[in-house]
């Protein structure tokens, strides 16, 4: 990792950030600037380099960008599609977009080739028809390389967690990567667990496994438990009312359930852990054990160097082509999610740069269950 890659992707970053018109102003045409005045690419009135990142690197490299790109910004014609007042006819048009932004990134890598890519970007919740998305993206594969999977997500069921990263490491040849820009956390951080390599940044996260249930860790009704046993002992007086109390809002079958669904999730880590080819630094059991209860707090950062000394460096790996190609597919696509939450929409991928991306409207998912997206 160069030191001053972060300073750069903030800048970048920062550059690219914009406020879209409400979606019943007239939307900006392309490829001038939207009315306003906003800043959507890097603002045209300052002396910086300007256009969006593929005319960035094509004039520091001293090319010239082909006649179709200078003639139609991507970025720019994606904002234009987004704002208009019934976007979703767009459809196909939106779509085709994302598909030629994500597939410019990654080509303009010179590792483009040595694997076959797939990406999770998903600000909602991983669920069971995800992993049928990245089933379906892995058929269409035309020969069998390695897998790189690129991963922004907080997580979600366990189940089609662990599927996608069997799906990921069967279908591999010779080894399977992770590549998480900025995080995964969660279930996501369960899915990499069955990888060989977990290429990482200085922005990187990853986070334990312990399982939750609405918002409330599974490992909260032990600790609460224990807790007021603590109690009880440090207030004798007292034991029959925490008893009371204990008889009245707990069932004992409760207490049990969610201590085997914690030990699940460590089963299922353990079993991820024993198909990598790299070695561990400690045993699969070790790690899945202190993924699931060493730490007290569900979002807790696992960053690279703790992901280090969980899974060790042989494991763990920054500053590499593989996190330059993740870093740049998660930016894009970091501009693409803003531009669709400002007019309204989720944008989530599972598949290849070429896949389908699906939009959905923020006002109908609010407090919905994740399954929801079908």
């Amino acid at each position: 990792m160069l030191p001053f890659q972060v300073d750069a992707e903030a800048a970048l970053m920062q550059s690219l950030s914009m406020t879209v018109p409400p979606t019943d102003a007239p939307a900006p045409t392309a490829p001038e600037a939207p009315s306003s005045g906003q800043d959507i690419a890097p603002a045209q009135a300052q002396a910086s380099p300007t256009g969006t990142p593929t005319q960035n690197r094509d004039q520091a490299q001293g090319t010239s960008a082909s006649p179709r790109s200078s003639a139609i910004d991507p970025y720019q014609e994606f904002l234009r599609l987004i704002t208009e007042k019934y976007p979703l006819n767009r459809l196909d048009d939106l779509r085709s977009l994302v598909r030629q932004i994500l597939e410019t990134e990654v080509q303009a890598k010179s590792i483009a080739g040595t694997y076959n890519w797939l990406v999770i970007h998903d600000p909602l919740q991983m669920a069971r028809p995800d992993a049928d998305r990245i089933y379906r993206a892995i058929g269409t594969f035309r020969e069998r390389r390695p897998i790189a999977l690129i991963i922004t997500s907080g997580g979600g069921a366990i189940e089609p967690a662990y599927l996608i990263s069997n799906l990921c490491r069967e279908s591999a040849s010779m080894k399977f990567v992770a590549v998480v820009p900025r995080r995964a956390k969660s279930g996501a951080t369960l899915l990499c667990c069955g990888a060989d390599e977990i290429h990482m940044g200085q922005m990187s996260e990853l986070g334990p496994i312990d399982p939750q249930f609405n918002g409330l860790p599974a490992l909260g009704l032990k600790n609460a438990v224990q807790h007021l046993a603590e109690l009880a002992s440090q207030f004798p007086k007292a034991a029959d009312m925490f008893a009371k109390y204990l008889a009245i809002s707990l069932e004992p079958v409760s207490l049990g359930h969610y201590e085997r669904v914690a030990e699940s999730s460590a089963q299922y880590a353990e079993r991820l852990l024993r198909k990598r080819t790299v070695a561990l630094k400690g045993t699969p059991a070790d790690v899945a054990k202190h993924l699931v209860y060493g730490y007290k707090d569900h979002g807790f950062v696992i960053e690279r160097t703790e992901a280090e000394s969980i899974f060790g460096v042989d494991m763990v790996k920054s500053g590499t082509p593989e996190y330059e190609v993740g870093n740049s597919v998660y930016i894009a696509l970091s501009i693409i999610s803003e531009m669709c939450e400002t007019a309204g929409y989720d944008l989530y991928l599972y598949g290849t740069p070429n896949s389908e991306c699906v939009f959905v409207p923020r006002r109908k998912h609010a407090g919905a269950p994740p399954s929801f997206r079908g």
